[in-house]
């Protein structure tokens, strides 16, 4: 247990009170946690433009290709998309990207990584490379190869720290003194040296590197309704496109992975008309151009949906580390910064598709800018992650929300936001 005295307590608040637009006034903890967002006036991911309205449809977010947009008013289609969303077959067109979700829970979960965490079960590398590489298309397969490295990486990370057990990673005095392997810090997280809290690396990786990776494939083809359903899945919503929390207390309201996070960071309804759009446009040849720039409206949402909850867990990180009274509030800290640095790795390295919608701008945030993101937080995104240095931000809790500050300004410059669109990252609404 750390012990923390008084003076650094009264320095800690007067520096608080002055960088009032870093710290959250509610906060909202965890995991699986109860965030919200509103996309700001500057950088809604939905502005591609309305296909087929005739005139260009826009840029897309900024820093980044959107496709083609709308038409030039000569396009031959006629459809106008619903208002509401329909999949009959959605069982039969979802199968393989629901199979992939399922991989994702039962690798991170409690058969697994969680429950090695835990103690509840036993795990080697051979079991957790088994269950990445499991399935046709396994969660191996459908990851850039950037991920896959990082997944090596995590996973030796994640065995070492579970087998050094329950440590206390910080000193009596507040410094970050981790040992060589890190270990099981605040009752079931196991921490790495560099301050990682490793599964929530992977888990939140994967919803970029993985599951965003082989939405991106899916474009690549003959594009129709079952694809655009396939696409859903992938991304997490529910058959219905209901908005929702993932623990809403309505089973068909509830979304998952990104979508889950897409929903309270404010962008689903973005998402949501795009592929309403799209898979009216899919049923129609004539209305090829519209299907694209749909199709790229809704990666730009998911995307920048994402990125707004980097934003919002860094601040969490950096508020909770300032109000921390013992070693579980500062692992509480660390543990929403790795998941925000987990979706925020999982969209490193990932490539435009060969063709397709998406083959002129998977990402609007390139590698360069995660880099110099991530980089600020103390993560080499071309280093090992034992060699993060995110741990030492505990006795430093200036330094930390500086850093904040610098990766905003990354993610700010990317999406073209002002700080009114990013205090409401931090602070954000459900929709």
């Amino acid at each position: 247990m750390i012990v923390i005295n008084r003076w650094r307590f009264s320095k800690l608040n007067l520096w608080a009170a002055s960088i009032g637009a870093l710290v959250l006034t509610t906060l909202v903890s965890c995991s699986d946690d109860e965030g919200n967002g509103n996309p700001g006036t500057g950088g809604s991911a939905a502005t591609g433009g309305s296909a087929g309205t005739g005139g260009s449809g826009g840029s897309g977010a900024s820093g980044g290709s959107s496709g083609s947009g709308g038409t030039d008013g000569g396009t031959s289609c006629t459809v106008a998309p619903p208002s509401t969303w329909a999949a009959p077959n959605w069982d039969a067109n979802t199968a393989e990207a629901l199979a992939l979700r399922q991989s994702l829970n039962a690798l991170t979960g409690d058969t697994l990584m969680h429950g090695a965490e835990t103690g509840a079960v036993t795990v080697d590398l051979a079991g957790l490379n088994s269950a990445f590489e499991a399935g046709t298309p396994s969660l191996e397969s459908a990851s850039s190869p950037y991920l896959r490295a990082l997944v090596d990486d995590a996973f030796e990370e994640f065995l070492a720290a579970v087998g050094a057990g329950a440590q206390d990673l910080v000193s009596a005095g507040g410094d970050w003194m981790p040992g060589a392997e890190g270990g099981i810090w605040s009752t079931t997280r196991a921490f790495n040296e560099g301050g990682l809290e490793v599964r929530q690396v992977v888990d939140k990786g994967l919803f970029g590197g993985g599951l965003y990776n082989y939405a991106l494939g899916l474009t690549t083809g003959a594009i129709d309704e079952a694809t655009i359903d396939s696409l859903a899945a992938a991304f997490g919503a529910n058959r219905g496109l209901n908005p929702g929390r993932n623990d809403d207390a309505v089973p068909e309201n509830q979304n998952l992975h990104s979508a889950n996070y897409v929903y309270r960071m404010g962008f689903h309804a973005d998402a949501k008309q795009a592929l309403i759009a799209a898979k009216a446009y899919a049923a129609d040849g004539a209305c090829t151009a519209e299907r694209d720039a749909a199709i790229v409206t809704f990666f730009r949402s998911w995307e920048q949906g994402l990125f707004a909850r980097f934003v919002f867990y860094s601040n969490a990180g950096a508020t909770e580390v300032v109000e921390a009274t013992d070693d579980d509030g500062l692992a509480g800290a660390l543990h929403e910064q790795a998941e925000g640095l987990g979706l925020a790795l999982g969209f490193h390295g990932i490539e435009n598709p060969a063709s397709g919608p998406m083959s002129a701008g998977a990402r609007v945030m390139t590698d360069a800018r995660i880099a110099e993101a991530l980089g600020a937080l103390g993560v080499d995104v071309s280093g090992d992650l034992g060699e993060a240095t995110l741990g030492a931000f505990v006795a430093d809790p200036l330094g930390y929300a500086t850093a904040v500050r610098t990766a905003e300004e990354v993610i700010a410059e990317a999406f073209d936001l002002t700080e009114a669109d990013l205090e409401k990252y931090r602070a954000p609404t459900d929709g």
